[in-house]
């Protein structure tokens, strides 16, 4: 399969998960990313607020602000398919954005200017390899604000949805690290 099959293939695959069982995997997966030393070791977090089958991060985000006071969320620019990190300190501070995925409301939050200050940078993605190597969505969000940061990138998934080796494209960014249940 290519890139785009095994994308539209897994995703319908995923999207067949019963709501309550996503949340019981999400649950065992967040448990796992907030005991490693990563996540101890870290101030300057960016998760991304989940959308549909996805691992659930909503539980992650307010943990996160209760530790460290802050979480560090991507806002997704339709015009040049470009993110762009916030600083948020509250639910209060979100809005549906694009693609109907809460992300920040640039009027209530600050932007993180130097993404290489970031340590750590949790990744979506529909399906990842033992290597690190995703396939996300398809727009090339996450690859392009990858393409130059130096931190540590994770990838947090169902067991399910880690397959050992599929073919990456030269743009296309590993994660150091992946989760799964």
């Amino acid at each position: 399969m290519n890139k785009e099959e095994i994308r539209k293939f897994y995703k319908k695959l995923r999207d067949k998960i019963p709501k309550w069982r996503i949340i019981e995997k999400s649950l065992i997966v967040i448990k796992k990313f907030l005991e490693s030393p990563e996540y101890l070791y870290s101030n300057n977090i960016m998760i991304y607020m989940s959308y549909g089958s996805e691992v659930n991060t909503h539980k992650l985000f307010n943990t996160i602000i209760k530790d460290k006071g802050k979480v560090i969320l991507p806002n997704c620019s339709l015009k040049n398919e470009k993110i762009v990190p916030y600083i948020v300190k509250s639910f209060h501070e979100l809005r549906i954005g694009t693609y109907k995925i809460l992300e920040p409301n640039e009027n209530k939050c600050i932007k993180f200017e130097n993404k290489n200050n970031i340590d750590i940078i949790l990744v979506p993605g529909i399906v990842f390899d033992k290597n690190g190597g995703r396939i996300g969505y398809g727009k090339g969000y996450y690859d392009k604000f990858l393409s130059d940061y130096n931190g540590f990138k994770i990838g947090l998934c169902f067991k399910e949805y880690q397959v050992p080796y599929f073919t990456s494209e030269i743009h296309d960014i590993s994660v150091d690290k992946i989760i799964c249940d």
